[in-house]
């Protein structure tokens, strides 16, 4: 396994698993200390022995909601451009309508009071995607059926219903085929 973070990141979470006593149970765990947006991670992960000829799964999980449109496109492209056929990328993004959901006000509010707002979305998941060369996307909100696991405190809401004010947040998974 090959985690990238920001070096104060990992840093956080090992102290944070160290208090707990928290180990991998993956064989083997690489930490590549890089920031996904302006650091060369690419390179820091083929020197930590990353196979790029090998397919290989990729989670962006509560990441590319902070990052600017534009950045999220460029990660989900050198992502891509890295991965062999075969591979998987699997992440999570809110639907535009999340930020102006009076249901989500008072998530928003908290998140920029933390100096943490959202700073994308989309309302094309699909699209992005493919733009970005994966291919095959699978696409479900959270609180469905399928990707509820007990944890969303919303109702999914058709992406149809244009008027809705509840959220919605993508779960999104793709694959590398040529």
């Amino acid at each position: 396994m090959y985690e990238i973070d920001r070096p104060e990141v990992l840093r956080y979470k090992a102290g944070r698993l160290d208090t707990v006593g928290a180990k991998p149970s993956c064989a083997a765990r690489y930490v590549v200390e890089a920031d996904v947006v302006t650091d060369p991670w690419e390179e820091r992960l083929l020197g930590q022995g990353f196979d790029p000829s090998l397919p290989s799964v990729w989670l962006a999980e509560a990441l590319l909601p902070y990052l600017p449109e534009l950045e999220v496109s460029r990660l989900l492209r050198r992502m891509r451009a890295i991965s062999a056929p075969g591979s998987f990328v699997g992440a999570d993004h809110p639907a535009t309508r999340l930020a102006n959901s009076r249901f989500a006000e008072r998530l928003m509010d908290k998140l920029q009071d933390m100096e943490t707002p959202l700073v994308s979305s989309t309302d094309d998941p699909e699209g992005l995607l493919r733009s970005c060369g994966w291919d095959s996307p699978d696409l479900t909100f959270l609180g469905e059926k399928r990707a509820h696991y007990g944890r969303c405190p919303f109702p999914p809401v058709p992406a149809f219903f244009p008027l809705a004010f509840m959220p919605q947040f993508w779960l999104m998974t793709a694959k590398a085929t040529r």
